[in-house]
């Protein structure tokens, strides 16, 4: 049993997790997430993906909830539908309003791909900027001082339907259609700007990685030209000494040849 894992964690681990969160039932996910993962060395927003993933896994196969040793109980209580603490309330709006992405890209990222999870959160998100906003404005203040730039999301404009007529007029259907295509265009600029972004960094780790080969190329080729500069010495030296080794030679000819004269001359006056 210690061998098999689920969804890359071992199933002695997922059983500490699972028993974790049935016995702190009490407490909000988000306290229970931070908490375990404090004490098992892995961060909450790891533990909240891997368990909202596990939790689908065990509603779609009760081969899951067997090999965890979970009996029907236990099940019904991992799966019964949770409301929003207020703390977890808190913790969705920070998320959504520090981070630059868009609100689905957001919510995405926090449901770890889960679309059930995400669109959840996305419903959370607007049902709680439209009927709390002091607490939305609690939360935007404090992101403020820690002095992050956020996005009030109380300056985009909100398309209402006329409540005071049962049928539509062509006036109200351009008016609703005109802010359909404005908030898709919003929502498009924003991924275009996204991603243009990310093509900017990796232009400039390419361009980075061009600069460090094209020094590295450099002090290569001035290695390499030193290394020429040493070779035409060396050659040089070894001309001047073959050079001297010849003009020893033709001064010692030179010198045995006026012994010789000398011997001669003396050879004669004899």
């Amino acid at each position: 049993m210690r061998d098999k894992k689920i969804l890359g964690w071992d199933i002695e681990t997922i059983k500490n997790l699972i028993n974790f969160m049935l016995e702190n039932k009490s407490r909000s996910l988000s306290q229970n997430f931070a908490m375990w993962g404090k004490r098992n060395g892995r961060q909450a927003f790891s533990v909240r993906n891997y368990y909202y993933r596990l939790i689908k896994l065990i509603k779609q196969d009760n081969h899951f909830a067997n090999m965890l040793d979970l009996d029907e109980t236990q099940v019904q209580k991992l799966l019964e539908t949770r409301h929003f603490k207020v703390e977890e309330e808190k913790f969705l709006i920070e998320e959504i309003l520090r981070n630059e992405c868009s609100v689905r890209k957001t919510c995405k990222k926090l449901a770890g791909g889960d679309e059930g999870l995400m669109i959840r959160y996305q419903n959370k998100f607007r049902k709680i900027i439209k009927t709390q906003q002091s607490l939305v404005e609690e939360i935007m203040n404090k992101l403020k001082n820690e002095g992050i730039n956020v996005k009030n999301p109380y300056e985009a404009k909100i398309i209402k339907m006329p409540q005071n007529s049962a049928r539509l007029s062509n006036e109200d259907i351009n008016s609703l259609f005109s802010g359909l295509v404005k908030l898709v265009q919003e929502e498009t600029k924003k991924e275009i700007e996204d991603s243009k972004k990310q093509e900017k960094l990796e232009l400039m780790k390419k361009f980075k990685l061009q600069k460090f080969n094209e020094t590295k190329l450099q002090q290569e080729n001035e290695n390499l030209k030193n290394e020429m500069e040493m070779l035409k010495e060396e050659l040089f030296d070894i001309d001047d000494e073959i050079l001297d080794d010849k003009r020893m030679q033709k001064l010692k000819n030179y010198i045995q040849k006026l012994k010789s004269q000398n011997q001669s001359l003396s050879n004669k006056n004899e």
